[in-house]
């Protein structure tokens, strides 16, 4: 959070006015993101999947421990750098410009990771690792689809800070994840929380999407068109 702060310090387009402090241009990077349609729903898309799913990653390192052993219990994070790898290669690379299929396969995906943490993760190391594919696909399938969208539709001369705020605010998401998760589990359980947080998840991400869907309002806009030259 600090580092993304920070950011908002780095010297703008010669061609464009500075922004007087951290909180003109947090101000600034917000009105860019809700003043775009398509921009503002992949956000939100993105800002419930990390919410929901942010903490994910510790109650699946539990759930293993607890079963495989607290030597096999980082094989989930293994699978989740595998399938993070493999999804890039294979699917983001030939899907990447469709950006609300990306996203939508993304949401739906989140119930499935929750259920595979709660039945599958426990059983095997392989499972495990498998279980933590998927969840690293998904993880990439929301992050670069959403990527994709900021790309196209921020000008240029605000990139920065609006990447800058976008991490902040995805590092609240995260934060808010491991302590709101923290909590579910102590009461639920760990596998029961995947299920809830996944589930969430998924119906935040297929509400959010759904009006996109009916409306066409995914259609090609004007795109990132630089106003003045760096």
């Amino acid at each position: 959070m600090v580092s993304s702060v920070l950011t908002a310090f780095l010297p703008s387009c010669p061609a464009v006015g500075v922004l007087a402090g951290v909180r003109a241009a947090l101000v600034d990077a917000v009105r860019s993101v809700a003043a775009d349609r398509r921009l503002r729903l992949a956000s939100l898309v993105e800002i419930s999947y990390f919410l929901c799913c942010g903490g994910l990653t510790t109650l699946a390192v539990v759930i293993a421990e607890g079963s495989i052993g607290a030597d096999l219990s980082g094989l989930y994070v293994g699978g989740l750098g595998f399938g993070w790898l493999v999804c890039s290669l294979f699917v983001v690379r030939r899907f990447g410009g469709h950006p609300r299929a990306l996203l939508l396969a993304g949401a739906i995906g989140c119930c499935g990771v929750g259920v595979v943490l709660w039945q599958v993760v426990a059983l095997h190391p392989v499972a495990c690792v498998l279980g933590g594919m998927l969840a690293g696909a998904v993880n990439v399938l929301i992050v670069t689809a959403t990527t994709v969208v900021y790309s196209d539709r921020v000008r240029v001369d605000a990139m920065g800070r609006v990447f800058a705020a976008r991490r902040a605010w995805m590092n609240l998401a995260l934060a808010l994840s491991h302590g709101t998760l923290a909590a579910l589990s102590t009461a639920l359980g760990p596998g029961a929380t995947a299920v809830v947080a996944g589930t969430a998840a998924t119906l935040a991400g297929v509400v959010l999407l759904s009006p996109a869907l009916a409306r066409g309002a995914w259609r090609p806009g004007p795109g990132n068109q630089p106003e003045a030259a760096c």
